[in-house]
């Protein structure tokens, strides 16, 4: 990683369709159970492989995936590659579901349908699952140039001591890696200095009706206070301007600079 930057998006309307194609099914992996395990090795290489590079991983809302999705099929138009995880892992609850319906179930009702879920057994397999996806997503962000934060009203909170705050524990993760991984500086900002080398490649009816969701609050206040801030339209204006360039990395090397220049 490079850059991260706050992608200010409150009051922009997205304009893209809310439909995801995958491009690695993430939905199932009971089918790779073998004798009594999982090779966690074989589920990556399989469903969460992050090998390849990008120039932008679009942190985000899950309500904010419209904005996400258009803001990928804009730069695709430019040849910029972006990662949204949902694009490539799916959704992890059905991940989950599938576990745990093999592995995780304590009792069935009397038409044979799940009952109720073991809780230790439930514990294990959800702290496995995260514990690999969070690992992948840190080295999608750290193959990824530059990480761009989608900050709307569905990302932080509303507070009145004007901090940064988020109920997701997955921005949270992604947002405090920006400050935590190595900064590298791309090849193709390089170069200018003589160096061109490509070195970058529960069921709801057993519910208590009076329980209080817990709810966990992460503050994010210095790691969005340094990031570089550019709203939403500026960001589409900047790349429109630039018509359809020959080479991405340009495209991306004028960005950085006028980010450092602070032109946007």
């Amino acid at each position: 990683m490079y850059k991260a930057i706050n992608l200010l998006a409150k009051d922009y309307n997205s304009k893209s369709p809310r439909k995801i194609n995958c491009y690695n099914e993430f939905s199932t992996i009971t089918y790779l159970f073998k004798n009594g395990e999982y090779n966690v090795n074989e589920i990556i290489d399989k469903h969460l492989s992050t090998e390849e590079h990008f120039d932008f991983f679009i942190s985000h809302s899950h309500e904010d995936m419209e904005l996400a999705l258009e803001i990928s099929n804009f730069l695709k138009k430019f040849g910029i590659k972006c990662f949204i995880d949902s694009m490539y892992w799916d959704c992890v609850y059905d991940v989950l579901r599938d576990i745990d319906s093999k592995h995780c179930v304590s009792k069935y009702d009397k038409n044979g349908e799940i009952d109720t879920f073991n809780y230790k057994k439930r514990n294990a397999t959800t702290a496995a699952v995260y514990s690999i996806l969070t690992t992948q997503l840190s080295k999608a962000m750290d193959k990824s140039d530059c990480i761009i934060f989608i900050n709307t009203e569905n990302s932080l909170l509303k507070t009145n001591d004007l901090r940064s705050s988020t109920y997701s524990p997955w921005l949270y993760h992604e947002i405090s890696m920006t400050s935590l991984l190595q900064k590298k500086i791309p090849w193709y900002m390089l170069s200018k200095m003589g160096d061109s080398r490509d070195t970058s490649i529960s069921s709801e009816d057993f519910l208590a009706e009076d329980q209080v969701v817990a709810k966990f609050r992460f503050d994010l206040s210095s790691e969005i206070r340094n990031m570089p801030s550019i709203h939403c339209k500026e960001f589409f204006d900047f790349f429109q301007k630039l018509g359809v360039p020959s080479n991405r990395r340009k495209t991306m090397r004028y960005f950085f600079e006028t980010i450092d220049n602070s032109k946007i």
